[in-house]
């Protein structure tokens, strides 16, 4: 299942949201925000690109189908995010725990960067691949919803924290 989702944050440019986006305190209060636990597991960023990889343990109850497969107090997902400054598009994708791997055939996305004449768009466009005969699409849609949800609720955090912090 493909899903779209966009915002604008105002009163800014594309650099000062590039390195806000990418910024561990700002993460970490934005996992916060949209009820994720985050372990930075590996992060980098130097004058020509950024990359981090995560553990996210998200704090969300599991349609029906899902918890047969994961008990939810086992549910989490490792995050790798790649950028090159200035690009205006990062590159995501998902690793899965085992005991459910083999059934997401793909987990995986871009965030693309516009600047619009008094802010910046942002667009996260992906696409979740379930493959779990007669409820893959059931966990495909919840997926997809699930990350449109938390997206609208990061640029609500992501505009307050520009205005309070740029």
């Amino acid at each position: 299942m493909k899903f779209k989702c966009e915002h604008v944050c105002q009163n800014t440019d594309l650099v000062t949201y590039e390195q806000t986006f990418f910024d561990t305190g700002f993460n970490d209060a934005l996992c916060d925000h949209v009820k994720l636990k985050r372990e930075l597991l590996e992060e980098h960023r130097d004058e020509q690109s950024y990359k981090r990889i995560a553990k996210i343990y998200p704090d969300r109850e599991l349609p029906g189908p899902l918890k047969k497969l994961v008990p939810a107090d086992q549910f989490s997902y490792t995050e790798h995010v790649t950028y090159t400054w200035g690009s205006r598009t990062a590159q995501w994708h998902i690793e899965l725990p085992a005991m459910i791997a083999d059934k997401v055939s793909k987990a995986e996305g871009t965030y693309i960067f516009t600047e619009t004449g008094d802010g910046v768009s942002r667009v996260v466009e992906g696409e979740i691949v379930v493959k779990i005969f007669g409820i893959g699409k059931i966990v495909e849609k919840f997926l997809a919803e699930q990350i449109e949800s938390s997206y609208d609720k990061a640029a609500d955090f992501t505009q307050t924290w520009i205005n309070n912090n740029g």
